[in-house]
């Protein structure tokens, strides 16, 4: 499979590599989401990346790459020759993976706020905090969802993270929270 890393940006002493697998022809791409789904996106404009072989990368590249890493920088003096051992960006480990099944499969039969102090571990582990155990931290203080306004997805769950932040606090689950 080609993987295609296409300088996106920079600033700050970076450059921002965007990683995706199958551009098409109108500007799409794909990318893995951190269960390993492959996620359409747009805009991509593969005439401008540098193109790999999957199994030229290296293996963590790879995994963290097929569980949700698609943003990747490195110094801005690297920006026409960098080289693996250039790249920063966040290495998933298999142990965050496994997490990440576990609460998936058990966030339904979260019934009670206890239930969810004993899975809350497992969840902080995964490295992961989706809408569905933000949704599920919610309902046992009667706080309805963050509306979206004017599209603005991520200012939303932005607003949505302060207040799943403030709950772990509040109820004595985690004083380090995620953000």
């Amino acid at each position: 499979m080609k993987v295609y890393f296409e300088t996106i940006g920079g600033g700050a002493g970076k450059i921002s590599l965007s990683v995706y697998v199958n551009p098409t022809k109108d500007g799409h791409g794909y990318f893995y989401s951190c269960d390993g789904r492959k996620v359409q996106f747009a805009w991509t404009n593969p005439q401008k990346a540098v193109v790999f072989d999957s199994s030229e990368l290296p293996e963590e590249l790879w995994y963290s790459f097929k569980h949700g890493v698609h943003h990747i920088e490195a110094d801005e003096n690297k920006l026409k020759d960098w080289t693996w051992d250039d790249l920063e960006y966040h290495k998933v480990e298999k142990e965050q993976v496994d997490a990440l099944r576990v609460v998936k499969k058990k966030i339904k039969d979260v019934k009670t706020l206890d239930d969810f102090k004993e899975l809350y571990p497992t969840i902080k582990k995964s490295n992961v905090v989706s809408h569905d155990v933000m949704d599920k931290l919610f309902s046992f203080f009667d706080i309805p969802d963050v509306p979206v306004r004017n599209g603005e997805i991520g200012i939303a769950f932005f607003q949505k993270m302060c207040i799943y932040n403030s709950l772990l606090v509040k109820s004595g689950i985690d004083t380090e929270v995620f953000l």
